[in-house]
């Protein structure tokens, strides 16, 4: 009976008992995909994925088609909208109320509107 390879985290070489296995390295992107940011007539929208509840406030990275952001106020009254609110104006130096909540009051997945700034400029403010 062949034995199979281990499989390990990316770019990991793994020698055992059976055959030597490579895992292939993804590259990672260095700039938010395309599908994060979209172009409005009065600014930007980002599609967000909210982590509430997590120890601190913090814009995690890219998660698929949606921009993963971790703030600490609990997902109740707004609280947890709020706080993204503000980490965004804090992290695109914009002021909270260049930020609109469009879609998702009441669901992790949202969107929202940054007012005044096209998606290359927010794309150059975020992190990463």
């Amino acid at each position: 009976m062949a034995e199979k390879a281990a499989v390990a985290p990316l770019g990991r070489r793994i020698v055992g008992a059976g055959p030597i296995a490579f895992m292939p390295v993804r590259s990672l992107p260095t700039r938010m995909p395309p599908t994060i940011l979209e172009a409005d007539p009065r600014g930007t929208r980002i599609r967000i994925k909210a982590v509430p509840g997590a120890s601190r406030d913090k814009v995690a990275g890219a998660l698929g088609d949606r921009l993963k952001i971790r703030v600490s106020a609990p997902p109740e009254g707004g609280k947890a909208n709020d706080a993204i609110t503000r980490l965004l104006a804090r992290t695109l130096a914009l002021r909270p109320r260049d930020i609109e909540l469009l879609a998702g009051h009441a669901s992790p997945e949202k969107i929202f509107l940054i007012l005044g700034l096209s998606p290359a400029d927010v794309a150059a403010r975020l992190p990463g």
